[in-house]
Protein backbone atom coordinates (compact mmCIF):
# COMPACT_ATOMS: atom_id res chain seq x y z
CA UNK A 1 0.00 0.00 0.00
CA UNK A 2 1.52 3.46 -1.23
CA UNK A 3 2.06 6.43 0.77
CA UNK A 4 -0.70 7.99 -0.21
CA UNK A 5 -3.37 5.32 -0.14
CA UNK A 6 -2.25 5.35 4.05
CA UNK A 7 -2.73 8.79 4.63
CA UNK A 8 -6.06 10.60 5.83
CA UNK A 9 -8.03 13.58 4.70
CA UNK A 10 -8.51 14.97 8.23
CA UNK A 11 -10.74 18.17 9.25
CA UNK A 12 -10.01 19.76 12.36
CA UNK A 13 -12.76 22.34 13.71
CA UNK A 14 -11.88 24.65 16.15
CA UNK A 15 -13.41 27.73 17.22
CA UNK A 16 -12.74 29.07 20.46
CA UNK A 17 -9.19 30.10 22.15
CA UNK A 18 -8.21 27.03 24.14
CA UNK A 19 -8.30 25.20 20.91
CA UNK A 20 -5.24 27.03 19.51
CA UNK A 21 -2.09 25.93 21.63
CA UNK A 22 -3.35 22.58 21.48
CA UNK A 23 -3.36 22.80 18.10
CA UNK A 24 -0.44 24.05 17.93
CA UNK A 25 1.43 21.26 19.08
CA UNK A 26 -0.91 18.78 17.27
CA UNK A 27 -0.76 20.55 13.73
CA UNK A 28 2.47 18.90 13.04
CA UNK A 29 2.52 15.76 14.60
CA UNK A 30 -1.18 14.80 11.92
CA UNK A 31 0.48 16.60 9.18
CA UNK A 32 3.14 14.98 8.80
CA UNK A 33 1.68 11.44 7.74
CA UNK A 34 -1.86 12.89 7.08
CA UNK A 35 -3.60 15.71 4.68
CA UNK A 36 -5.15 18.16 7.94
CA UNK A 37 -7.45 21.13 7.18
CA UNK A 38 -8.62 23.77 9.92
CA UNK A 39 -11.76 24.43 9.99
CA UNK A 40 -12.61 27.54 12.33
CA UNK A 41 -16.02 28.28 13.18
CA UNK A 42 -15.28 31.75 14.31
CA UNK A 43 -17.36 30.97 18.01
CA UNK A 44 -14.22 33.34 19.54
CA UNK A 45 -13.99 36.09 16.91
CA UNK A 46 -12.37 38.82 18.80
CA UNK A 47 -8.33 38.52 17.66
CA UNK A 48 -6.72 38.13 20.81
CA UNK A 49 -8.88 34.96 21.35
CA UNK A 50 -8.81 34.01 17.38
CA UNK A 51 -6.42 35.13 14.73
CA UNK A 52 -3.99 36.65 17.55
CA UNK A 53 -3.67 32.87 18.55
CA UNK A 54 -3.08 31.09 14.99
CA UNK A 55 -0.57 34.03 14.69
CA UNK A 56 0.89 33.67 17.64
CA UNK A 57 1.03 29.70 16.67
CA UNK A 58 2.72 29.95 13.82
CA UNK A 59 -0.55 28.07 12.55
CA UNK A 60 -1.88 27.30 8.78
CA UNK A 61 -5.05 30.05 7.98
CA UNK A 62 -7.85 27.82 7.99
CA UNK A 63 -9.33 26.18 5.26
CA UNK A 64 -13.05 27.37 5.96
CA UNK A 65 -13.37 30.59 8.70
CA UNK A 66 -16.81 30.82 9.58
CA UNK A 67 -18.85 33.44 11.94
CA UNK A 68 -21.08 32.23 14.49
CA UNK A 69 -19.92 33.90 17.48
CA UNK A 70 -22.57 35.62 19.60
CA UNK A 71 -26.36 34.73 20.46
CA UNK A 72 -27.08 32.07 23.36
CA UNK A 73 -26.10 28.18 23.29
CA UNK A 74 -29.05 26.60 20.54
CA UNK A 75 -28.29 29.68 18.05
CA UNK A 76 -24.60 29.05 18.14
CA UNK A 77 -24.77 25.74 17.40
CA UNK A 78 -27.83 26.03 14.64
CA UNK A 79 -25.91 28.18 12.64
CA UNK A 80 -22.61 26.52 12.91
CA UNK A 81 -24.15 23.16 12.04
CA UNK A 82 -25.83 25.13 8.90
CA UNK A 83 -22.45 26.82 8.14
CA UNK A 84 -20.28 23.56 8.45
CA UNK A 85 -22.71 20.39 6.88
CA UNK A 86 -22.52 21.87 3.05
CA UNK A 87 -18.70 22.28 3.99
CA UNK A 88 -18.65 18.48 4.59
CA UNK A 89 -20.96 17.45 2.11
CA UNK A 90 -18.93 19.24 -0.46
CA UNK A 91 -15.57 17.47 0.19
CA UNK A 92 -16.14 14.81 2.69
CA UNK A 93 -13.20 13.94 5.04
CA UNK A 94 -11.53 10.17 6.28
CA UNK A 95 -11.63 11.79 10.21
CA UNK A 96 -13.25 15.14 11.79
CA UNK A 97 -11.23 15.62 14.62
CA UNK A 98 -12.84 18.01 17.73
CA UNK A 99 -11.28 19.50 21.10
CA UNK A 100 -12.57 19.51 24.12
CA UNK A 101 -16.17 20.82 25.18
CA UNK A 102 -17.04 23.91 23.89
CA UNK A 103 -20.39 24.25 21.24
CA UNK A 104 -17.85 24.18 17.98
CA UNK A 105 -16.82 20.71 19.36
CA UNK A 106 -20.43 19.49 19.33
CA UNK A 107 -20.69 21.09 16.39
CA UNK A 108 -18.32 19.48 14.34
CA UNK A 109 -19.04 16.38 16.48
CA UNK A 110 -22.62 16.44 15.52
CA UNK A 111 -22.23 17.53 11.67
CA UNK A 112 -19.82 14.94 10.83
CA UNK A 113 -21.91 12.24 12.62
CA UNK A 114 -24.62 13.36 10.31
CA UNK A 115 -22.87 13.23 7.48
CA UNK A 116 -21.34 9.50 8.94
CA UNK A 117 -18.24 10.47 8.67
CA UNK A 118 -15.83 9.07 11.64
CA UNK A 119 -15.00 11.52 14.78
CA UNK A 120 -12.23 11.43 16.85
CA UNK A 121 -12.29 13.04 20.41
CA UNK A 122 -9.04 15.05 21.83
CA UNK A 123 -10.10 14.99 25.37
CA UNK A 124 -12.59 12.71 25.35
CA UNK A 125 -14.23 11.30 28.85
CA UNK A 126 -13.86 14.24 31.02
CA UNK A 127 -16.95 14.48 33.41
CA UNK A 128 -17.84 17.17 35.95
CA UNK A 129 -21.44 15.63 36.90
CA UNK A 130 -23.21 18.74 36.91
CA UNK A 131 -25.82 17.78 34.69
CA UNK A 132 -26.80 21.74 33.86
CA UNK A 133 -23.39 23.03 32.83
CA UNK A 134 -23.61 23.51 29.06
CA UNK A 135 -19.84 21.81 28.68
CA UNK A 136 -20.90 18.60 30.04
CA UNK A 137 -24.44 18.26 27.92
CA UNK A 138 -21.49 18.47 25.38
CA UNK A 139 -18.99 16.37 26.34
CA UNK A 140 -21.59 13.68 27.07
CA UNK A 141 -22.83 14.15 23.39
CA UNK A 142 -19.82 14.30 21.53
CA UNK A 143 -18.59 11.11 23.44
CA UNK A 144 -21.63 9.50 21.77
CA UNK A 145 -21.18 9.70 18.65
CA UNK A 146 -17.19 9.42 18.73
CA UNK A 147 -15.59 6.74 17.12
CA UNK A 148 -11.90 7.16 18.51
CA UNK A 149 -11.91 8.66 22.22
CA UNK A 150 -8.44 10.05 22.70
CA UNK A 151 -8.03 10.84 26.45
CA UNK A 152 -5.75 13.13 28.56
CA UNK A 153 -6.15 10.98 31.86
CA UNK A 154 -6.26 7.66 32.79
CA UNK A 155 -9.09 8.55 35.01
CA UNK A 156 -10.91 9.77 31.92
CA UNK A 157 -10.42 6.24 30.16
CA UNK A 158 -11.92 4.27 33.42
CA UNK A 159 -14.62 7.07 32.61
CA UNK A 160 -16.09 5.94 29.42
CA UNK A 161 -15.54 2.22 30.52
CA UNK A 162 -18.12 2.81 33.05
CA UNK A 163 -20.47 4.47 30.31
CA UNK A 164 -20.10 1.37 27.92
CA UNK A 165 -17.55 2.84 26.00
CA UNK A 166 -15.29 -0.08 24.95
CA UNK A 167 -12.20 -0.88 22.91
CA UNK A 168 -12.45 3.27 21.57
CA UNK A 169 -10.65 4.94 24.32
CA UNK A 170 -7.10 5.63 25.00
CA UNK A 171 -4.95 7.49 26.77
CA UNK A 172 -2.88 9.86 25.10
CA UNK A 173 -2.22 12.50 27.75
CA UNK A 174 -2.62 16.31 27.42
CA UNK A 175 -1.72 18.41 24.65
CA UNK A 176 -1.13 21.37 26.45
CA UNK A 177 1.66 20.01 28.36
CA UNK A 178 3.04 19.58 24.99
CA UNK A 179 2.80 23.07 24.13
CA UNK A 180 4.14 24.50 27.37
CA UNK A 181 7.30 22.14 26.62
CA UNK A 182 7.90 23.35 23.61
CA UNK A 183 7.35 27.35 24.83
CA UNK A 184 9.27 27.24 27.99
CA UNK A 185 12.27 29.59 26.74
CA UNK A 186 9.73 31.94 25.20
CA UNK A 187 7.53 31.73 28.52
CA UNK A 188 10.81 32.42 30.07
CA UNK A 189 11.66 35.50 27.98
CA UNK A 190 7.85 36.69 28.67
CA UNK A 191 7.88 36.33 32.73
CA UNK A 192 11.22 38.55 32.74
CA UNK A 193 9.47 41.25 31.07
CA UNK A 194 6.37 40.62 33.70
CA UNK A 195 8.64 41.01 36.45
CA UNK A 196 10.24 43.93 35.40
CA UNK A 197 6.79 45.48 34.51
CA UNK A 198 5.01 43.63 37.87
CA UNK A 199 7.73 44.09 40.69
CA UNK A 200 5.17 43.02 43.08
CA UNK A 201 4.43 39.59 40.72
CA UNK A 202 5.51 36.85 43.19
CA UNK A 203 3.62 38.14 46.08
CA UNK A 204 0.06 38.51 43.07
CA UNK A 205 -2.97 36.47 42.70
CA UNK A 206 -4.06 35.90 39.26
CA UNK A 207 -7.47 35.65 38.66
CA UNK A 208 -9.03 35.08 35.57
CA UNK A 209 -12.69 33.40 34.95
CA UNK A 210 -14.99 32.92 32.13
CA UNK A 211 -17.04 30.11 31.98
CA UNK A 212 -20.91 30.19 31.17
CA UNK A 213 -21.60 28.61 34.66
CA UNK A 214 -19.67 31.85 36.22
CA UNK A 215 -20.82 34.80 34.00
CA UNK A 216 -24.90 33.65 33.66
CA UNK A 217 -26.11 34.43 36.95
CA UNK A 218 -25.29 37.60 38.27
CA UNK A 219 -25.19 36.59 42.26
CA UNK A 220 -22.79 33.92 41.62
CA UNK A 221 -20.46 36.43 39.65
CA UNK A 222 -21.36 39.32 42.26
CA UNK A 223 -20.12 36.36 44.74
CA UNK A 224 -16.60 36.05 42.49
CA UNK A 225 -15.86 39.49 42.90
CA UNK A 226 -16.47 40.15 45.74
CA UNK A 227 -13.85 37.64 47.09
CA UNK A 228 -11.40 39.27 44.80
CA UNK A 229 -12.06 42.78 46.42
CA UNK A 230 -11.35 40.84 49.78
CA UNK A 231 -8.43 39.23 48.80
CA UNK A 232 -5.44 41.06 51.00
CA UNK A 233 -2.59 40.63 48.48
CA UNK A 234 -2.15 42.34 44.56
CA UNK A 235 -4.18 40.81 42.22
CA UNK A 236 -3.61 40.66 38.56
CA UNK A 237 -7.16 39.73 37.22
CA UNK A 238 -7.01 39.31 33.30
CA UNK A 239 -10.47 39.83 31.61
CA UNK A 240 -11.45 37.87 28.94
CA UNK A 241 -13.86 39.91 26.55
CA UNK A 242 -17.00 37.78 27.80
CA UNK A 243 -16.26 38.45 31.18
CA UNK A 244 -15.65 42.43 30.94
CA UNK A 245 -19.08 42.31 28.99
CA UNK A 246 -20.34 40.36 31.85
CA UNK A 247 -18.98 42.53 34.64
CA UNK A 248 -20.25 45.29 32.63
CA UNK A 249 -23.78 44.54 31.86
CA UNK A 250 -24.02 44.11 35.86
CA UNK A 251 -22.34 46.90 36.71
CA UNK A 252 -19.16 44.95 38.85
CA UNK A 253 -16.84 46.51 36.71
CA UNK A 254 -16.43 49.38 38.71
CA UNK A 255 -16.16 47.23 41.98
CA UNK A 256 -13.09 45.96 40.88
CA UNK A 257 -11.57 49.13 39.09
CA UNK A 258 -12.36 50.89 42.48
CA UNK A 259 -10.07 48.36 44.46
CA UNK A 260 -6.65 49.65 44.90
CA UNK A 261 -4.68 46.53 45.01
CA UNK A 262 -6.69 44.83 41.79
CA UNK A 263 -5.10 45.25 38.26
CA UNK A 264 -7.21 44.58 34.93
CA UNK A 265 -6.01 43.51 32.34
CA UNK A 266 -7.02 42.48 29.06
CA UNK A 267 -7.22 38.80 27.61
CA UNK A 268 -3.62 37.98 26.89
CA UNK A 269 -1.17 36.26 24.04
CA UNK A 270 -1.16 32.12 25.24
CA UNK A 271 2.39 32.80 26.04
CA UNK A 272 1.95 35.54 28.61
CA UNK A 273 -0.79 34.30 30.21
CA UNK A 274 1.38 31.18 30.58
CA UNK A 275 4.22 33.66 31.74
CA UNK A 276 1.71 34.62 34.57
CA UNK A 277 0.58 31.99 36.05
CA UNK A 278 4.77 31.03 36.30
CA UNK A 279 5.43 34.25 38.02
CA UNK A 280 2.89 34.40 40.93
CA UNK A 281 2.62 32.18 44.15
CA UNK A 282 -1.31 31.11 42.99
CA UNK A 283 -3.98 31.60 40.24
CA UNK A 284 -7.68 31.65 40.85
CA UNK A 285 -9.83 30.44 37.99
CA UNK A 286 -12.37 28.45 36.76
CA UNK A 287 -10.83 27.12 33.82
CA UNK A 288 -10.07 23.99 32.90
CA UNK A 289 -6.79 24.80 30.80
CA UNK A 290 -5.59 27.19 33.43
CA UNK A 291 -6.13 24.69 36.08
CA UNK A 292 -3.94 22.17 34.21
CA UNK A 293 -1.16 24.78 33.20
CA UNK A 294 -0.57 26.17 36.98
CA UNK A 295 -0.40 22.34 37.91
CA UNK A 296 2.59 21.81 35.17
CA UNK A 297 4.32 25.11 35.86
CA UNK A 298 4.11 24.29 40.29
CA UNK A 299 1.95 26.97 40.83
CA UNK A 300 -0.91 26.59 43.42
CA UNK A 301 -4.54 26.86 41.86
CA UNK A 302 -7.77 27.79 43.54
CA UNK A 303 -10.65 26.23 41.28
CA UNK A 304 -13.78 29.01 41.18
CA UNK A 305 -16.11 25.93 40.56
CA UNK A 306 -17.59 23.54 43.29
CA UNK A 307 -16.18 20.58 41.17
CA UNK A 308 -13.71 19.64 38.13
CA UNK A 309 -13.02 17.66 35.52
CA UNK A 310 -9.28 16.97 36.47
CA UNK A 311 -9.97 15.44 39.92
CA UNK A 312 -6.00 14.67 39.53
CA UNK A 313 -4.90 18.57 40.36
CA UNK A 314 -7.04 17.56 43.83
CA UNK A 315 -5.70 14.63 44.38
CA UNK A 316 -1.72 15.45 43.61
CA UNK A 317 -2.59 18.85 46.19
CA UNK A 318 -2.00 21.34 43.62
CA UNK A 319 -5.16 22.79 43.47
CA UNK A 320 -8.65 23.16 46.05
CA UNK A 321 -12.38 23.86 45.09
CA UNK A 322 -13.12 26.92 46.79
CA UNK A 323 -16.41 27.54 44.72
CA UNK A 324 -17.80 30.96 44.60
CA UNK A 325 -17.90 31.49 47.87
CA UNK A 326 -16.28 35.45 48.78
CA UNK A 327 -14.67 33.92 52.19
CA UNK A 328 -12.92 31.23 51.20
CA UNK A 329 -11.97 32.86 47.89
CA UNK A 330 -10.31 35.40 50.27
CA UNK A 331 -9.40 33.40 52.57
CA UNK A 332 -7.10 31.25 49.68
CA UNK A 333 -5.40 34.16 48.93
CA UNK A 334 -2.84 33.34 52.20
CA UNK A 335 -2.34 29.91 51.34
CA UNK A 336 -0.10 28.52 48.87
CA UNK A 337 0.18 24.32 48.47
CA UNK A 338 2.95 22.15 48.42
CA UNK A 339 5.14 21.32 45.52
CA UNK A 340 4.00 18.22 43.38
CA UNK A 341 6.78 15.82 42.65
CA UNK A 342 7.26 16.60 38.96
CA UNK A 343 8.12 13.06 37.30
CA UNK A 344 4.54 11.71 38.47
CA UNK A 345 2.22 14.90 37.41
CA UNK A 346 4.31 14.22 34.08
CA UNK A 347 3.32 10.71 33.91
CA UNK A 348 0.19 11.23 34.73
CA UNK A 349 -0.33 13.73 31.54
CA UNK A 350 1.49 12.14 28.71
CA UNK A 351 5.01 13.32 29.62
CA UNK A 352 4.37 15.87 26.84
CA UNK A 353 4.09 13.95 24.00
CA UNK A 354 0.22 13.72 23.71
CA UNK A 355 0.78 14.77 19.83
CA UNK A 356 2.56 11.84 19.22
CA UNK A 357 0.25 9.49 21.23
CA UNK A 358 -2.59 10.79 19.11
CA UNK A 359 -1.47 10.81 15.57
CA UNK A 360 -0.17 7.27 16.40
CA UNK A 361 -3.93 6.31 17.67
CA UNK A 362 -5.31 8.45 13.93
CA UNK A 363 -3.29 6.21 12.05
CA UNK A 364 -3.59 2.84 13.96
CA UNK A 365 -7.36 3.82 13.44
CA UNK A 366 -7.61 3.96 10.21
CA UNK A 367 -5.21 0.95 9.57
CA UNK A 368 -7.74 -1.36 11.71
CA UNK A 369 -10.51 -0.39 9.98
CA UNK A 370 -9.24 -0.18 6.64
CA UNK A 371 -8.23 -3.93 7.30
CA UNK A 372 -11.77 -4.51 8.25
CA UNK A 373 -13.86 -3.86 5.20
Amino acid sequence: MTQEEDQLKIAVVVGIRPHFPKLAALHPALAEHHQVEIIHTGQHFDHALSGGLLDEFGLPRPTHQFAIGGGGHAEQTARGLLALDPVLAAAPPDLVLVIGDGNSTLIGALAAAKRGIPVAHVEAGLRSHEPDLPEEVNRRIIDAVTSLHLCPTEHAVRTLGGEGVQGSAFFVGDLLLDTLDQRREAVAERLAAWRSAVPELKEAALVTFHRSGTLRDPATLADVVDGVRRMSCPVLCVLHPGTEKALTMTGLIGALHAADHVRLLPAQPHTDLLALTAGVDRVFTDSNGVQREALFLGTSCFILRPSTEYPETLEFGAGELVGTDPERIAAAAHTVLPPVDPGRLRAAFGDGRAAARIADAVTTWAATRRSAR
